[in-house]
């Protein structure tokens, strides 16, 4: 946050792009995330082990007092444990050698920003991230991705993901700190 006090102190605008991951612990492909372990150094029997984690899970659904029938789980990491979300993190772990754009990560909230004189650099981290999405079959959810524009001054840039435009905000609750 640091940075972002200097861009306002010298009265610089920036811009700040919120994207969020739809359904992004359920959508994992379990082919993909193996794929990409064994790249990181994960092999042998801890790789067999979490592909073994990873298998053979059902879920049910409860209402009131109703319990659907079991249902094979095919993608996804299991939320609620302590693996699920390191696994997570494993999976988006390349993300960070395709952005130029300072960011941060939580879970599966990203936020990019930039001063609003690099309209290119941010524009370009935006279809860098888009294709990312879309290449590890886990797509944003661009209905909850926004722009916000900071400063005075601030032109009030337009983005884009895909051929979406991304709405902008006055105001966000940001769950990730720099």
């Amino acid at each position: 946050m640091s940075e972002w006090t200097r861009s306002l102190d010298s009265e610089r605008p920036f811009d700040v792009v919120y994207l969020d991951f739809s359904k992004a612990f359920d959508r994992v492909p379990k082919c993909r995330l193996l794929l990409k372990l064994s790249y990181l150094g994960i092999r042998g029997h801890l790789l067999r082990w979490i592909d073994s984690f990873l298998s053979d899970r059902t879920f049910r659904v409860r209402i009131g007092g109703a319990l659907s029938r079991s249902v094979n789980v095919l993608s996804g990491v299991p939320q609620g444990s302590v693996l699920g979300p390191l696994i997570f993190i494993a999976y988006t772990a390349d993300i960070k050698d395709i952005l130029t754009s300072p960011f941060a990560m939580y879970a599966d909230d990203i936020k990019l920003y930039n001063s609003c004189n690099n309209i290119q650099r941010l524009t370009q981290d935006l279809h860098a991230i888009y294709k990312w999405s879309l290449d590890w079959l886990l797509p944003l959810n661009v209905d909850k991705c926004t722009v916000l524009h900071v400063g005075r001054r601030n032109p009030g840039h337009a983005y884009s993901l895909g051929n979406m435009r991304l709405g902008s905000t006055d105001s966000c609750v940001d769950l990730v700190f720099l």
